[in-house]
């Protein structure tokens, strides 16, 4: 910034010369007529005027030299430094993953124990038809009682296995989630947050591995086997009552194994939990705006997280869903006249919402009815009318304003595009501008809203600025406020420097490890474009063919991108009776939907927004999770293209002209590479984590 006060501080980067008018003593920094209210609508700059600092006997600063002497104190930078690669972030990702493998390993032995039962009920089986053979004037009843007890006895053995099986499934979902949580922790959620939100989970591995142990110790992973002892008196027809007899003997599996890093570890230290009380007393309510609607007798309204309001017309014949958009006018109607009806709402998901019926005597109960085809969808009935209506939402994840908060200040409307973590706040593109220029906000970090709404309740309830100080002796963050009454200072603690690095700490990176090492579900999904016999392969990490599915006429399968655990996007190439991309679920093993287009579609790519593919002889479409297709400009290529993406640039080959192509998503050409000596008819293409391809 230059010395020069005379010229606006914000307009001056905007290559504007405006002659400034007011300086602010916090920022330090000159301001137009026009400008001088902008800093203080920021969330970070508000307590340049209205926030007073709490006058403490002792600073953190002062701690050493004020209080007791230094071998008795350390800051809270040096308690809390580099705590997301410490011991206790590595040891809690190793005993996720501890678990996850267990539970890997337990749920294949079942498996595999359930199959010998069953192989070994055929042989038995194959046996006892060879007798009967011999002996078969009198071998039909006995026969058939022993059929029916060997399938009762093997179905007793299965329905056990199969109930720890699923048992195991649903904990290998729980720790999945957990690790779910973490990734999106550390790519998004700040070292506050991320310290303080992760305390919870050493209790929930422990928990888990008390259940593994608990359930090896009581012998419920004992293998099961079937045998059979034949009759002695089988030659003797006219005296047999009993043809075989079953027994079940369980022996302990060799091949369960618990394993666990840590007991090979020392036992490490983690904070305490953090209860934070919130006192009814310290509600505020804040009056935001007036919407008008036109509803006759409206009961019931909520607002969706497109900031879209909902109100019900309970007029009786014209019973209707009302949509109001954030500029208060109407965008449309939805009928729920007879035999439904309009009494009260609820929002069930993104474009979802659940509407009571009131007062029926011919169809009461609830109905579901989508936003975005603006129709029924699915009735729940009840046994009489029903009236109020709620959802109670269980969700790890956060959902973010949408409305710009600088913006709603001036009472204006406009969709938030970034969060700023250090102020908490919403911002549009236009006063993210702003929150970039000015001194005391520039150095602020943010990130998308899709981005902070990924990230877990439990994150983001945790606020940026209401604690300062670390305990040793209690493991607890302190605010302020409550420092009077703690007592030694010795004991406190900079949270700023606990906190610091916990992203890039040994714990944070071995909680990650551990978490991937107890389940790892990798495979490798393959296209085999045969003309008659187009078809998906999964490749397991021991290169084993795990299964296949087909993708025959009017399908095919050109190339493959994953759009999540479960499912894949397949481009279906040359020659095809139905030119597009099919959506497949793995789990399923079949094709969930198909997208079409207008030519022979080749290279796909998901860069986790659209789906990007090349089409022959037309632009890059660019397909939205709402199918709605966009073209990137100055892009038409031949046949046989193959395309990846890496940070907003789609990288693309050109097996015709022997290049590979870098370009924007605009179409704006950013490099090519041509060269025969190195190169000749490319066509797979990948980029690293570096954006080298």
């Amino acid at each position: 910034m230059a010395t020069c006060t005379s010229v606006c501080a914000i307009c001056d980067p905007q290559d504007q010369t405006t002659e400034s008018t007011h300086w602010c003593i916090e920022c330090e920094e000159p301001f137009c007529s026009d400008c001088k209210k902008t800093p203080q609508r920021f969330k970070g700059n508000k307590k340049s005027q209205n926030d007073s600092p709490i006058r403490l006997p002792i600073i953190t600063s002062c701690f050493r030299t004020t209080v007791g002497t230094v071998a008795n104190r350390e800051t809270s930078s040096e308690r809390v430094k580099d705590i997301k690669t410490s011991v206790s972030f590595v040891d809690l990702e190793q005993n996720l993953d501890d678990l996850f493998t267990n539970i890997n390993l337990i749920h294949k032995d079942r498996e595999s124990n359930r199959e010998s039962i069953t192989d070994r009920k055929k042989k038995i089986n194959a046996e006892v038809c060879h007798l009967k053979m011999q002996v078969i004037q009198h071998f039909n009843k006995p026969e058939e009682e022993f059929i029916k007890e060997l399938d009762q006895i093997e179905s007793y053995c299965c329905d056990s296995i199969h109930s720890i099986v699923s048992s195991l499934q649903y904990k290998a979902k729980e720790i999945k989630q957990m690790k779910s949580e973490i990734q999106s922790t550390k790519k998004y959620a700040s070292d506050l947050q991320a310290f303080l939100s992760i305390r919870e989970i050493p209790a929930k591995t422990t928990e888990f591995k008390k259940h593994l142990q608990s359930s090896i110790e009581n012998k419920n992973h004992d293998k099961i086997n079937i045998e059979s002892a034949t009759n002695t008196k089988i030659h003797d027809i006219l005296m047999i009552d009993k043809l075989c007899f079953i027994e079940i003997k369980k022996s302990r599996s060799t091949d369960i194994n618990l394993n666990s890093r840590k007991e090979r570890q020392a036992q490490m230290m983690i904070p305490k939990e953090v209860v934070i009380h919130v006192m009814i007393n310290n509600v505020k309510l804040v009056f935001k705006r007036t919407v008008h609607q036109t509803c006759m007798y409206s009961t019931g309204c909520c607002v969706t997280n497109k900031c879209e309001f909902l109100f019900l017309n309970y007029e009786a014949n014209n019973q209707q869903l009302i949509a109001i958009n954030a500029d208060g006018v109407v965008d449309y109607y939805i009928p729920l006249y007879e035999p439904y009806g309009a009494y009260d709402v609820a929002c069930v998901g993104d474009s979802t919402v659940a509407v009571s019926t009131g007062y029926s005597h011919t169809k009461p109960g609830i109905s579901f009815v989508d936003l975005m085809k603006r129709k029924i969808i699915k009735f729940i009935d009840l046994p009489d009318s029903p009236y109020g209506n709620t959802y109670d939402v269980v969700s790890p994840m956060s959902t973010s304003p949408s409305v710009c908060t600088v913006c709603d200040l001036r009472h204006q409307t406009s969709p938030s595009s970034h969060w700023c973590i250090e102020c908490e706040e919403p911002l549009c593109s236009d006063c993210r501008e702003y929150h970039n220029v000015l001194k005391a906000t520039r150095n602020h970090k943010t990130i998308a809203i899709s981005d902070y709404q990924s990230l877990q309740t439990v994150v983001t309830d945790i606020k940026q600025n209401c604690v300062y100080l670390y305990c040793i002796k209690d493991g607890n963050p302190i605010c302020n406020k409550c420092i009077k009454g703690h007592g030694k200072f010795w004991e406190l603690l900079s949270l700023e420097e606990v906190v610091r690095d916990i992203k890039t700490s040994e714990s944070c990176v071995d909680l990650e490890q551990s978490i991937g090492d107890l389940f790892d579900n990798g495979e490798i999904i393959v296209t085999d474009h045969n003309d008659n016999y187009a078809k998906l392969l999964a490749i397991n990490a021991e290169g084993e063919i795990e299964y296949t599915i087909s993708l025959t006429e009017p399908n095919s399968a050109f190339d493959v991108t994953s759009l999540d655990e479960y499912k894949v996007a397949v481009s279906t190439g040359y020659p095809s009776e139905k030119p597009g991309i099919s959506i497949v679920d793995l789990a399923e093993r079949k094709i969930i939907k198909f997208i079409d287009l207008l030519d022979h579609s080749y290279g796909i790519t998901d860069d986790g927004k659209s789906l990007i593919c090349c089409v022959e002889d037309k632009d890059f479409h660019v397909i939205s999770c709402t199918d709605s297709i966009t073209t990137t400009p100055y892009t038409v290529l031949p046949e046989f293209i193959y395309v990846s993406e890496h940070d907003d640039m789609i990288f693309f080959t050109n097996p015709v002209k022997s290049k590979i192509t870098c370009c924007s998503h605009s179409g704006t050409l950013m490099w090519e590479f041509k060269d025969k000596r190195v190169l000749v008819r490319p066509k797979g293409i990948t980029v690293d984590n570096n954006g080298n391809s």
